[in-house]
């Protein structure tokens, strides 16, 4: 079997040196393997130099360690032009075999390859691989070019090795890199962009999207995003009117527009729009809404946020029947107000509400269901509704029992979850499943009191939860240490940010005991909010480390002043904690030796916000980034500095040995 073997994925296995000793000896004399992903191992110099050896006589290995051009281990991916550099063992014992066999791959498999990978790694990293590489990168026409995932050293590289009309998405944000918008402005020739199929700006000022909007070809966009976040009264009708003539294009079929109220009542909708999908902020009059209806007639799926435009009902013929799809988020209303603006969309098939709405009677809406949504095969909700008084396993159980019906249970196969958060709030909770909500809130089960219309564990039913809350208790602690002992995937597979706070009963267990809610390897942000002060001995900074160092994929690290001060965290703790895939920090901080520590010991990062306890302080900080940086670019606010990192023109106090970073500082 071994000696056939083909494609071998081993990814977040926890190999090691020692196992990679092992593997290498297993495929010491295999001749035939092609792909080998050996991702999130900790494979340090001596593994990778067995398996370098080992596989010396393999001629056809073209996906040596997850992808043709990287070397994988604890920290991430290692460019092979970079090899030589981090591994210098391991060059010895490798042969041309696989910088040959890449210059013969199909055109259309490195495209595939690219169409996974962002613009970043593939012009800095893969550009150096091979010639084949070179002129793909060239000639490769699918780029979604989303700036602020690009570090600001390789910015300027990027915007002129990327060919204009080979990008086909454009995603512009100023949020953790600011001045990034403006310099992209500056870099490129905007009206170039002519392939251009998604546009999203996001967060961005009113002149930054009028300028950009005034210049760039939409007339082959088929998705739209825009948020504006700041306003300029002197753009205002200028900016209607661009969106105006976006609206009207031939192709668009997705847009989501989140605008104050004033500007968008002024848009004008064209009849016969090609939109299928629509995303808007809810504060909009009814009659807007059915201009908008009428003129769209090919519109299967409204998103509507915040709220729900005020229903007249001086005409009750209004009906948009096209609509298929409706989801109701972030919303506060009450049922009699939600049962009548539904009245409008009897052709739905799928319908998602989230937000504070008392929808809690099964029978009334087993009714309401069967007369006005006959059609309806898809029923989302996550509502919550607060109560006055504490409730009981038996207020519980009169809720849950009007959606165990044959109506629920056999002829839809729904199935939802009524849960009653006892410790902190009165709040009752009434959830589908799987849960369509994504971002939970996770209340340990001693906590709370909890019903379902189904007992089957399904483990997809938290698959949709992108962001999980955890309050770090002496419950949590109890239920975690109980599901340590069982045999179990995590609670949380998919989640990607994870909200950490400590509560003052938390006893301590190590954090990396999270594994067991959390599948730590997906997570690219953690965010440590609050903390009540710590008195007992704990080993609270290397517990953090042991955290940090099994999400593999961090890239995001915001550390909250009431956390660093509970916690007792200085500015040099905090240091240790960055690994090198981290690209955005926040951290409280003091006094600008603060900032100089920081920007000395972690010159990788990409962008950081320094959050401050007094307005006049942001001033010294912004001196002092200009003295001491170059090309840096910032925002203040009352609270925080946020800088887009140019070049440091501090010299780091640390050396590279591999990938761990050795201090000549003896502390920390």
């Amino acid at each position: 079997f071994i000696q056939t073997l083909v494609t071998l994925d081993l990814r977040s296995n926890q190999i090691g040196d020692i196992g990679a000793q092992h593997l290498a000896d297993v495929l010491r004399n295999n001749k035939t393997l092609i792909t080998l992903d050996l991702k999130s191992n900790q494979i340090e110099d001596v593994g990778a130099q067995q398996l370098a050896s080992a596989l010396r006589n393999n001629k056809i290995l073209i996906g040596y360690w997850f992808f043709p051009s990287y070397a994988v281990c604890h920290h991430g991916f290692i460019p092979c032009s970079h090899l030589c550099e981090k591994f210098p063992n391991i060059i010895s014992s490798m042969t041309n075999n696989m910088l040959a066999s890449l210059e013969t791959l199909p055109i259309e498999l490195l495209y595939q390859i690219f169409d996974n990978l962002d613009v970043e790694t593939i012009v800095v990293s893969l550009r150096q691989v091979c010639r084949l590489f070179r002129s793909v990168i060239q000639t490769y026409n699918r780029y979604v070019f989303d700036c602020q995932s690009i570090s600001k050293s390789n910015f300027n590289l990027i915007c002129r090795i990327v060919r204009h009309e080979n990008v086909i998405s454009l995603i512009l944000n100023d949020d953790k890199t600011p001045g990034q918008i403006d310099l992209f402005l500056s870099l490129v020739r905007i009206y170039r962009f002519t392939r251009l199929r998604s546009l999203i700006l996001r967060d961005v000022d009113e002149s930054q999207a009028t300028n950009i909007l005034t210049r760039i070809k939409v007339d082959q966009l088929n998705s739209f995003v825009i948020k504006i976040q700041k306003y300029d009264q002197r753009r205002k009708m200028t900016t209607v009117k661009l969106l105006t003539s976006i609206i009207s294009q031939l192709h668009l079929q997705k847009l989501d527009i989140q605008i104050e109220s004033e500007r968008f009542g002024l848009i004008k909708w064209l009849e016969k729009s090609t939109l299928r999908d629509l995303s808007i902020n809810g504060n909009m009059t009814f009659h807007s809404l059915c201009t908008i209806m009428q003129c769209s007639p090919q519109l299967r799926a409204l998103t509507i946020q915040k709220v729900l435009p005020f229903m007249d009902n001086t005409n009750n013929s209004i009906c948009f029947l096209q609509l298929t799809s409706l989801t109701i988020a972030e919303i506060h209303i009450n049922i009699d107000q939600l049962e009548s603006f539904l009245l409008f969309t009897p052709s739905l098939t799928h319908l998602k509400m989230i937000g504070e709405i008392n929808i809690l009677d099964g029978t009334r809406w087993e009714q309401f269901i069967q007369i006005r949504l006959p059609m309806l095969d898809r029923f989302e909700i996550f509502v919550w509704i607060y109560h006055t008084f504490p409730q009981t396993l038996q207020d519980i159980e009169s809720i849950i029992k009007s959606f165990r019906s044959l109506f629920w249970i056999e002829h839809k196969k729904w199935f939802f979850t009524c849960e009653y958060d006892i410790e902190s709030s009165k709040k009752i909770y009434l959830y589908s499943l799987p849960i369509c909500q994504t971002t939970m809130k996770y209340i340990p089960s001693s906590q709370t009191m909890s019903l379902s219309t189904t007992t089957t564990s399904d483990l997809s039913r938290m698959d949709n939860v992108e962001n999980v809350i955890l309050t770090m208790t002496k419950a949590l602690a109890d239920e975690i240490a109980e599901k340590e002992t069982m045999i179990m995937n995590p609670v949380f597979c998919k989640a990607t940010k994870l909200f950490i706070n400590l509560a003052d009963d938390w006893p301590f267990i190590p954090l990396i005991s999270l594994s067991v809610l959390i599948d730590l390897s997906h997570l690219v942000e953690i965010e440590f909010n609050s903390c009540f002060p710590i008195t007992s001995d704990t080993n609270a900074l290397s517990d953090i480390i042991n955290l940090i160092q099994q999400a593999h994929n961090l890239s995001s690290l915001l550390i909250y002043s009431h956390f660093a001060y509970g916690f007792g965290l200085c500015t040099e703790d905090i240091c240790c904690l960055i690994s090198r895939q981290i690209k955005h920090l926040q951290i409280p901080v003091d006094n600008l030796n603060d900032i100089k520590i920081v920007l000395e010991r972690c010159n990788h990062l990409s962008s950081i916000q320094f959050d401050i306890r007094q307005r006049k302080f942001s001033k010294e900080i912004v001196q002092w980034i200009v003295d001491n940086t170059i090309d840096s670019t910032y925002r203040t606010d009352a609270n925080f500095v946020k800088v887009w990192l140019g070049k440091n023109k501090i010299e780091s106090n640390e050396f590279n040995v591999g990938f761990k970073r050795m201090k000549f500082s003896e502390h920390c």
